[in-house]
């Protein structure tokens, strides 16, 4: 009785569960959204598999049998997993399942599933990416195929892919890592070891390092000869990195990570602490963000391993809210130290903030090592790192609070995002707490929507221009201050702190420039015509060179569309750049600059219409179904826009001033 009261709890909370679901849901995207983002992956299973059952023509099929397919693996339910992994290849036409096969590939092999199945998928992929010459997706693609070979058993045909794989990715320690392990299982112990220790230069985890001294160890039993190798090939490996520095003038860069590099494996700490130090010193406040947070974290790297545990937190305290959930090392490092100097809560807090988004084992094992130790098991230890969780997830900057005496400036943050791109989630969230958070008078936005991975129905050909203009190289989410500073990366929603915080900083830093330029201006609309007037002075009358561009750009305050990043609402979005991606030569006369402008809208629609259909037409294998868009947000809605207009160097895409000003209808600015 009591197991049949328990089932029948079960299914009254999932029947709850799906008419809740069902009540929300608008269409059948909210319900598959509803239904992947529940946590329980029994639960989840359920709720995918109804979706499917109430929504058999659903444009969302596809991925709800990939989300079942993970769900299942997390259960151990491994032939369930690789029936919805069929079913889901089976969705989409063969000449579209290149990048699908990679990904079901690399998630079988990890869990050691199916693996005759991920070996197939894996070569099926190879193949589609050769197809492309796509050297990128070719090496990613064959990095799967290998991992897939080696978890067989495979290592000498591993090995072979994975030196092909490596080959433009030398710098990228989870290649590296890959092809140390497999020349090692192939017999070739001292090329493993050379490339761990290239793998922990780069940044290698925990695992590259023990390896490195295990293969080590096996490789030379004497510890002596064991110090003699290890110190040669250390400096071996420096040698090589440090090849091109300059001798006249010391590149900080490199140093600081040679010296994290010396720490990590012990050798000649002095030069190590001598050259991160330097590095530190290097810094002002105009350091960007990503070198401020390697040079003060590997200076700490080389006091934790002198075990100076006073020095490596005074290091860390500047970069310690920069710092992203997913580096493990820092965390660990962090809570380590806590522990050293008998700080425990501190410890405790380090250890979850590196969980956040993992559950990396050496934070779990440390974690719940000091938890048990402190309450005598580990009850109530889960419940504190979801009440983390959701701390992190709720967060909220406050109120700002400008300069005393502020400058002026106002910065320009452009991010290049894109609705079906997962990690875009996090930067989307955090440019919407931005725009919150400061006024339009001291921080100006645009968003640039791309077709990364899937077709997104916001993008237009200036926002492609505006991609190429800053070099065209990079993936979404991808973020610009003042056309200078460029930040990669997101993630998942919880990381939204984590990136508001980096973003902040470097808006921070950028607000303390006195501007040489002031806007002003007004935009007002009739019918479906917009006119923009804008006056620009230069405070200080010095000669300008001819590189100095004016740019305008037509936005829309906020677009309702989602797509399989889930999030809905997208902040001044760039309908149209009036003077193309690189802007209009800035011609100053007696320090003055007047323009108008007019804007058709219908113009701009037809616009948007024209490049939709064309690309639909032309790139029609990149959508996820025959039917194409989800939707297509092409109409502006006319009391929802405003142009924001800012002077840049062509040349070195520094911007110099920005302004923002809502478009008001003729009537409301009389």
């Amino acid at each position: 009785m009591r197991h049949f009261a328990q089932q029948s709890s079960h299914w009254f909370l999932f029947a709850l569960l799906i008419f809740s679901t069902s009540l929300i849901a608008q269409n059948d995207s909210a319900a598959y959204n509803a239904a992947r983002n529940i946590d329980d992956p029994a639960e989840r299973i359920l709720a995918l598999n109804q979706f499917i059952a109430d929504f058999p023509e659903s444009s969302s099929k596809g991925r709800a049998y990939n989300s079942l397919f993970r769900a299942y693996l997390a259960v151990d339910e491994g032939e369930k997993a690789l029936e919805a992994a069929e079913a889901y290849l089976a969705t989409m036409p063969e000449n579209r399942r290149g990048s699908a096969y990679n990904g079901l590939a690399w998630q079988l092999a990890e869990k050691k599933v199916g693996l005759e199945t991920a070996e197939r998928y894996g070569k099926l992929a190879v193949e589609w990416a050769r197809s492309t010459k796509n050297q990128r997706r070719i090496n990613s693609h064959l990095d799967t195929h290998a991992f897939v070979l080696f978890q067989m058993g495979k290592a000498a045909e591993a090995l072979t892919l994975q030196k092909e794989a490596v080959v433009g990715n030398e710098t990228n320690p989870e290649y590296t890592k890959r092809l140390a392990e497999y020349y090692t299982a192939s017999d070739s112990i001292e090329k493993g070891i050379d490339w761990a220790a290239v793998t922990i230069l780069y940044g290698g985890d925990k695992d590259v390092l023990d390896n490195f001294n295990k293969w080590l160890t096996a490789a030379y039993p004497s510890q002596k000869e064991y110090e003699k190798m290890k110190t040669e090939i250390v400096q071996s490996t420096i040698a090589a990195y440090m090849q091109e520095t300059s001798q006249e003038k010391p590149d900080f860069s490199k140093q600081s990570n040679a010296a994290a590099f010396m720490a990590k494996t012990d050798v000649d700490l002095a030069k190590a602490e001598a050259w991160a130090k330097a590095a530190v010193a290097s810094v002002t406040d105009d350091t960007q963000v990503d070198p401020l947070i390697k040079y003060h974290f590997n200076l700490a790297t080389v006091y934790f391993q002198q075990e100076k545990w006073r020095d490596v937190l005074q290091t860390v305290a500047p970069i310690k809210k920069l710092v992203s959930p997913w580096e493990t090392n820092f965390w660990h490092m962090l809570g380590q130290t806590h522990e050293k100097t008998g700080q425990q809560n501190e410890a405790m807090a380090a250890y979850i903030a590196g969980m956040i988004v993992l559950d990396p084992p050496i934070l779990r094992e440390s974690l719940s090592a000091l938890y048990t130790n402190a309450y005598g098991s580990t009850e109530g230890l889960a419940e504190k790192i979801e009440e983390a969780k959701k701390e992190t997830a709720s967060f909220s900057p406050g109120t700002y609070q400008p300069e005393d005496t502020p400058t002026g400036q106002v910065v320009l943050a452009e991010l290049f995002t894109g609705s079906e791109c997962n990690p875009c989630a996090a930067s989307d969230i955090a440019f919407d707490i931005l725009r919150d958070y400061y006024p339009r008078t001291t921080l100006v936005i645009l968003e640039h929507h791309y077709h990364i991975p899937r077709p997104d129905p916001m993008t237009n050909p200036d926002t492609e221009a505006r991609y190429r203009y800053y070099g065209g190289n990079f993936g979404t989410p991808t973020v610009f201050f003042q056309g200078q500073e460029k930040i990669v990366g997101g993630g998942p929603r919880i990381v939204a702190k984590n990136c508001f915080e980096i973003y902040d900083y470097s808006i921070q830093k950028y607000l303390k420039d006195k501007p040489e330029f002031q806007f002003s201006g007004t935009a007002d609309i009739n019918k479906d015509n917009i006119s923009v007037a804008l006056d620009i002075r230069q405070k200080e009358k010095t000669e300008l060179t001819d590189d100095i561009r004016l740019n305008i750009a037509l936005v829309e305050r906020s677009v309702d569309y989602s797509g399989s990043n889930g999030i809905e609402h997208h902040a001044f979005v760039v309908r149209k750049l009036l003077n193309g991606a690189g802007g209009d030569a800035a011609l100053f006369k007696d320090g003055m600059l007047s323009i108008k402008a007019e804007v058709d809208i219908k113009s701009v629609e037809a616009g948007i219409t024209a490049y939709l259909n064309d690309y639909q037409e032309k790139k029609a294998t990149r959508f996820r179904s025959s039917n194409g868009w989800r939707a297509r947000p092409e109409t502006l809605n006319r009391g929802n826009l405003a142009i924001v207009a800012w002077l840049q160097n062509h040349n070195t895409k520094v911007v110099l001033q920005s302004f923002y000003q809502d478009v008001a209808s003729v009537s409301a600015s009389k």
